[in-house]
């Protein structure tokens, strides 16, 4: 049977405080702002998990993501090895994906859309998330900092690490960062930890100009990006890392520089690995965005080009790692339906908003709904937002977001939502997912944007 040991030793937490014992893991475990870790981590949730892998169905792991699954790595065992003593969590554990803070100096397109700005209350959190987890990660044997933002531009993490002083002998440490900051001046405030084995991951997606622009947001960085890069190589030659590694995820923008970009990785920044990542649908990105993007998709216009780019000897190098990213992606619905099911629903709101302006409001007064959640702060949730003027809603969003009007802004992922009568799901290709996810938490009625549309248009 197949068997992962991530559940039984290992804790990721994210900026709300939730904590999952695997970031591919789909439900928490916890959450740290209100429970102990402990308690956490010998919760009834955090043992339904492991028995998802006892029992070998893996039912809350992403399997889509996971470079264990994507890549079909997760050990097999079998007769002696599949003793009991392979099931049993540690007392505590020793592993953390410590991804607390969505702080970053990009707003790379495939993750935001702007740059996060930190509120008086996330900042509070962040404080007391640290204050409880330095005295487990003092005894860890392993620590990382990837996840959702920039180590070096978030001041929690950095404080995190100028203030880890790790117990266990053998400790080792993966630092994930975009580069732009990994400078001499911040190494110097973490360089204790040099003393141990320290992984450093790099993530630019590009060094053309232009492409790695776009990929990070509007940020031309490049020149910065590329110093440090030779820095962190100098330090990977005199031992202070001990490992040196760039990611890049491949996507529609930047695949025809993947052969020249491992390369230049390979040749001028002497790393010990290139990890190659599809894109996935993380954060902001929208379906219709993703899918866009995804060229392991086989009904993207540049599959085949994609496939071909794959042959060439360039990215046949042993140091190449491929992160699902050779792995074709199940078929969706054409590109150009989507587009017109976009296009039917755009023109369907201009004609009602011509004919009635207030004609959603009228709506939601005739059905009885006074209080509506809006899911989804796009560019269809901002007009809706616009749309109902002072009516009474809050904003329900995978980020957070600093609503500058005093609208209630409700994090997507939280256990519970406030009392609403309605929700309005605005990213409607994804509406049968997120259906999934949000009926257990309210009891308010559901619809997507399409069906609040047609509902009106019908009369």
């Amino acid at each position: 049977m197949k068997y992962c040991e991530r559940v039984f030793r290992h804790l990721y937490i994210i900026p709300n405080g939730n904590v999952f014992l695997c970031s591919w893991n789909t439900k928490p475990i916890g959450n740290i702002l209100k429970q102990d870790l402990k308690q956490i981590w010998n919760s009834d949730e955090a043992e339904e998990i492991r028995d998802s892998i006892r029992d070998g169905s893996f039912r809350y792991c992403k399997k889509t993501g996971c470079p264990f699954c994507e890549n079909n790595t997760l050990k097999e065992v079998g007769g002696e090895e599949s003793g009991q003593e392979l099931f049993i969590p540690l007392d505590y554990p020793d592993e953390f994906n410590c991804a607390i803070d969505f702080t970053c100096n990009h707003s790379c397109p495939s993750c935001r859309n702007e740059i996060f700005v930190p509120n008086s209350q996330y900042q509070k959190n962040l404080n007391i998330i640290v204050d409880k987890l330095l005295p487990y990660l003092s005894k860890a044997r392993f620590i990382s900092t990837d996840g959702q933002g920039d180590c070096f531009a978030s001041p929690f993490i950095m404080r995190f690490m100028e203030n880890l002083h790790p117990k266990n002998p053998d400790f080792h440490m993966t630092i994930e960062t975009n580069g732009v900051l990994f400078d001499e001046k911040h190494w110097r405030r973490i360089s204790h930890l040099s003393q141990f084995p320290v992984r450093v991951v790099v993530t630019p997606n590009s060094f053309e100009r232009a492409t790695y622009k776009y990929l990070s947001g509007g940020h031309d960085d490049l020149d910065k990006l590329l110093q440090n890069l030779k820095f962190i190589r100098g330090l990977r030659e005199r031992n202070e890392v001990s490992d040196f590694a760039i990611s890049i995820v491949v996507q529609d923008r930047n695949f025809r520089e993947l052969p020249a970009f491992t390369q230049r990785c390979l040749e001028e920044f002497h790393v010990d690995s290139v990890s190659v990542k599809p894109i996935y649908k993380w954060f902001k990105l929208t379906e219709r965005e993703y899918m866009s993007k995804d060229i392991l998709n086989p009904l993207h216009p540049y599959f085949d080009e994609y496939q071909d780019v794959l042959k060439d000897p360039r990215l046949q190098n042993p140091k190449i790692f491929w992160w699902g990213a050779k792995n074709i992606h199940r078929k969706k619905v054409m590109y150009e339906q989507k587009i017109c099911e976009l296009y039917d629903i755009t023109a369907k709101w201009l004609e009602l908003l011509l004919e009635n302006p207030n004609g959603v409001k009228a709506y939601l007064e005739t059905n009885k709904y006074d209080k509506v959640g809006i899911y989804g702060y796009g560019r269809m949730g901002k007009l809706l937002k616009k749309n109902l003027g002072k009516f009474n809603y809050v904003i329900i969003d995978r980020r957070p977001i600093c609503m500058n009007d005093n609208t209630l802004m409700i994090l997507a992922d939280s256990d519970q939502y406030p009392s609403v009568d309605l929700i309005i799901v605005t990213p409607f290709y994804e509406y049968e997912e997120i259906y999934k996810n949000i009926r257990e938490k309210t009891k308010a009625d559901i619809i997507s944007i399409e069906q609040l549309i047609k509902s009106i248009a019908i009369g």
